[in-house]
């Protein structure tokens, strides 16, 4: 934002001017950060209230990792919707009037859980009178094809980029009842800061007041959806027939048991992304040896 370093360079190490660039600098970044903070929302209570889900036809893609990425599948659908219109020369549905139709489902309380504990689905929330007259379903179902998939191995994970596993992901379709849920509207700017409020803050605080309003410890879901136009998301708890959200899936209970403990540091993970990084730093600068060509004889021997 400010390069300290540059204003500063024709100054002496320790001159009285060079501390107060200093000194102006940090406040200037500092009141950055702050105001970031107090538009995403960081300094407000998560106060929900009792309200209704509308519910809808959901058109979603689903995955297992940190919630702060629900936006970027959000937004990865978006784009998928609005070039299938554009090469069917169908009428664009405006991108305000998207937003307002994303909505995230987080199906586990990410409080203390890694990313791949973490599962979601992101889509467009059709509602049910006006499903007849919305294409969006048939066009997003209609990109399906064998390439699509939801298994990937760690090394595919850590090979491609998140886009590129959103694009392989299969769309799927379902029913959400409307239910009455604990309601919470809060500011949105569309921001990393809002991102990291929202995934560290709002869905882990609207998953523990879902238990306790239900006084037990069940299953319990949050969904979101986010205009950044109005500049606020609306989120729900579902209080009544939760499990009909998981549509499918199993219970954070039944996922936990089958993934077994979960370590403190994924060994495998990391030794798996320092390779990784390892490559690419080479062949950033050029320290990879290439691979011999074979000879034109090595060539014919192999034929």
């Amino acid at each position: 934002m400010l390069n300290y370093h540059e204003m500063t360079m024709g100054e002496a190490k320790d001159s009285p001017q060079k501390r107060k660039q200093f000194a102006v600098t940090c406040t200037i970044m500092g009141g950055v950060i702050v105001y970031m903070l107090m538009t995403s929302g960081a300094f407000q209570a998560v106060a929900p209230i009792q309200g209704k889900f509308p519910g809808g036809n959901y058109i979603y893609k689903y995955t297992a990792r940190d919630y702060a990425a629900s936006g970027g599948l959000g937004r990865a659908i978006m784009e998928d919707l609005i070039n299938t219109q554009v090469a069917k020369k169908m009428d664009i549905i405006p991108q305000y009037k998207l937003e307002e139709q994303v909505h995230h489902l987080y199906l586990d309380n990410p409080s203390g859980k890694g990313g791949s504990r973490q599962r979601f689905m992101s889509g467009l929330l059709i509602p049910k009178s006006k499903k007849t007259d919305d294409k969006s379903i048939d066009l997003l179902m209609g990109l399906n094809d064998e390439t699509k998939r939801t298994e990937f191995t760690k090394d595919e994970l850590h090979a491609l980029s998140a886009i590129e596993v959103f694009q392989l992901l299969p769309y799927e379709t379902n029913e959400l009842p409307a239910v009455d849920a604990l309601v919470l509207q809060f500011p949105w700017t569309g921001g990393i800061s809002s991102m990291l409020v929202q995934s560290m803050k709002i869905i882990p605080r609207m998953h523990k007041i879902a238990a306790e309003t239900l006084n037990n410890n069940g299953q319990t879901i949050v969904l979101s959806a986010c205009s950044k136009e109005e500049q606020m998301c609306t989120h729900y708890a579902p209080l009544v027939n939760v499990e009909d959200f998981l549509l499918g899936r199993p219970t954070t209970k039944d996922f936990n048991d089958d993934l077994g403990r979960e370590d403190v540091v994924d060994w495998e993970g990391l030794t798996i992304t320092l390779d990784y990084a390892k490559t690419r730093m080479m062949e950033w600068t050029g320290l990879k040896k290439k691979e011999k060509e074979p000879s034109a004889e090595e060539a014919k021997a192999e034929l």
